[in-house]
């Protein structure tokens, strides 16, 4: 559709970190576009606190954040169903 902007979906995540990995996984495997900010470049580090990012992963579109315990649960599964309203809301 012309005219029809498509939301940016950023992804702060830091190195080395296995629930960063395994959300880029699920969105990767739902074919879900996003940009990557890994916290560790200062400059990234500064935009997730300027979000009250204080932990990752975490998603944010427009100025909407989806943080790490709303990514996972108390188990560290994934809340996929979660993930994907959040994505897809308007």
């Amino acid at each position: 559709m012309a005219g029809v902007k498509e939301k940016v979906v950023k992804m702060f995540v830091e190195t080395n970190c296995p629930s960063c990995k395994a959300l880029k996984s699920f969105l990767n495997s739902s074919n879900m576009k996003y940009v990557e900010h890994n916290i560790d470049e200062s400059e990234n580090k500064v935009d997730a606190l300027m979000l009250n990012i204080y932990s990752v992963p975490a998603l944010v579109i427009d100025n909407r954040v989806l943080k790490a315990n709303e990514i996972f649960d108390s188990n560290n599964s994934l809340r996929k169903n979660e993930i994907l309203k959040f994505v897809r809301r308007d």
